[in-house]
């Protein structure tokens, strides 16, 4: 029992490390939002610093069987000199220099450091429950709970990484945070699905968890993600920071009062087995004998089906929807729980159907099919490889011509079928690698992946040739010719590059329209010259 007590205060001590260190992300998200030098970030974040470090030094101090591999733990401190590092930079930087991927590779590093130390804490639970079964359920709670603090603060990194950089959170981070509040949101129902926290002095923690951070955490969050759709948020990422990091402690107390019980529970059985002892050799025995059988019991019917549980949840948060099965031999209460597990995968299987939708609505034009402007935007400037990849594109602008004068004839059920028409006919011209998406009205955008500037022209004119040939059905059957307009440029998919891509292509659309439409223009370094379709006498000639 002894043991046991020892083993328990080391593996508290493991878990208050991971739990500092990631607290440290806290003052780091401040830092990384305010201005350089600020002193009370500064100084909370050395603060914080302090405590990690010391945090470190006491596991590192356990001597004995306690002992942590001191490789583990050279690891874990080079990952978090490497992540404070970057940190650092970020924060050195002036806000108008931070960019997303600077802030997002600072937050990962330090990311990595709780993946290092979770590592270590996964090897030393594993020994103590090879030595003593009943030391299981503190060891799988005290780390689930670790587990949901963890994610918590990697939820509020999530959010904090585009609002310090001044962007709306991008489609994969949205994605990110719903999986990541997935996995909180199983953890928490198999955490308090556990009879050792049914008990009454856990209940106010339990509430508090459900009201503080289950409801008021997510509704902050989810209110954020909405109103900063377009990079304005109604608060600043240090504000942010202030509200949401001590929604968590109603977790960080859960698991400090559950922990400080079960060391408790471990004392109060080590005196008792003392005490016991001194009854005599025979007294002991039929003690050894009756704890041997309980704990053969908890084992079949208690840890064997927790651990089943906790492997179904684990595969559910990785995406892993597969049916938790369980044993007939299995206790009404084991079974209940498994049967939990299943309801939270079809409603995860759910959520993730209605997610894909709600994507799919958001990156496509309700009309045409074809993806929107939003979609289109995002792969531009590089913040989204899903669909295109590469960094030297060319972009074409396609106006149709005299658009209005076919919704003043026709009227605009016409109009409706001529774009959807049109998105049709310029899908022909497309690689499986390109990209065409409605731009806005009647104007259409192609993004073609690693061309150059003659093959642009050659496309666009070929473009302007087909549709100018192709004739529209109409209502009443009567042939409808129509033309486009064609603007190209070429140039970086940066975030930078692409405001400049579209400045030139826009730029050669409006002379191609000033000059007659029906034709194609294209704009380099700067300059507006005619397309490959006229042959210009003299460099003035080819700017027109």
């Amino acid at each position: 029992m002894q043991r046991n007590h020892d083993h328990l205060r080391a593996y508290i001590l493991i878990l208050e490390a991971a739990n500092v260190i990631s607290a440290e992300r806290g003052p780091a998200n401040t830092s990384m939002s305010v201005t350089p030098g600020d002193p009370t970030a500064a100084q909370n974040l050395t603060a914080i610093r302090a405590r990690s470090d010391q945090a470190l030094a006491n596991v590192a101090a356990l001597s004995g069987d306690y002992a942590i591999l001191a490789a583990a733990l050279d690891e874990t401190r080079a990952l978090l000199v490497a992540g404070r590092k970057a940190v650092d930079q970020v924060s050195a930087t002036p806000p108008q220099n931070r960019t997303l991927i600077a802030i997002k590779h600072a937050v990962d590093r330090m990311f990595a450091v709780i993946d290092r130390l979770g590592a270590v804490r996964d090897q030393y639970a594993e020994q103590m429950i090879r030595q003593d079964a009943r030391l299981a359920g503190p060891s799988i709670i005290g780390r689930n709970l670790g587990e949901m603090r963890e994610y918590a603060g990697r939820l509020g990194s999530l959010l904090h990484t585009p609002m310090a950089a001044g962007v709306s959170v991008p489609n994969q981070t949205i994605a990110d945070i719903y999986r990541t509040e997935g996995r909180i949101t199983a953890l928490w129902q198999t955490i308090d699905a556990l009879p050792a926290l049914a008990q009454s002095q856990f209940q106010p923690d339990k509430l508090d968890v459900d009201q503080r951070f289950l409801k008021d955490a997510f509704t902050l969050i989810h209110t954020l993600i909405a109103e900063g759709e377009h990079g304005a948020y109604p608060i600043t990422s240090p504000e942010f920071t202030a509200r949401y990091v001590p929604t968590m402690r109603s977790l960080e107390t859960l698991r400090a009062n559950y922990l400080e019980d079960a060391l408790l529970q471990a004392a109060q059985a080590r005196n008792h087995v003392l005490s016991t002892l001194l009854t005599g050799i025979l007294t002991t025995s039929l003690i050894i004998a009756l704890l041997i059988g309980i704990i053969i019991t908890i084992r079949r019917q208690v840890f064997d089906p927790l651990m089943q549980a906790q492997q179904a949840v684990f595969r559910l948060a990785e995406d892993k929807l597969e049916t938790a099965s369980f044993s007939k031999q299995h206790t009404r209460e084991m079974a209940q729980l498994f049967i939990a597990i299943n309801r939270l995968r079809a409603k995860l299987i759910e959520r993730k159907m209605l997610t894909q939708q709600l994507q799919q609505l958001a990156e496509t034009d309700s009309l045409t099919g074809l993806a929107n402007r939003r979609l289109l935007d995002l792969i531009g400037q590089g913040l989204d490889d899903r669909y295109f990849t590469g960094t030297k594109i060319g972009l074409i602008l396609l106006d149709i011509d005299h658009f209005k004068a076919v919704n003043d004839t026709y009227g605009h059920m016409m109009g409706d079928q001529v774009l959807v028409e049109m998105a049709g006919l310029l899908r022909t011209f497309l690689r499986s690698d390109d990209l065409v998406a409605r731009y806005g009205g009647e104007e259409f955008a192609i993004l073609v992946r690693g061309t150059n500037m003659p093959d642009l022209l050659a496309l666009a004119r070929k473009i302007r040739l087909v549709v100018q040939t192709h004739l529209f059905g109409t209502i009443d059957e009567t042939p409808l010719h129509l033309t486009v307009s064609c603007g190209i440029a070429h140039g970086e998919r940066t975030t930078a590059g692409w405001s400049d891509l579209v400045q030139n292509a826009d730029t050669a659309l409006y002379r191609a329209k000033a000059e007659g439409r029906n034709n194609v223009r294209y704009t380099s370094e700067g300059e507006t010259h005619a397309s490959i379709e006229s042959t210009p006498k003299t460099p003035q000639d080819a700017s027109k």
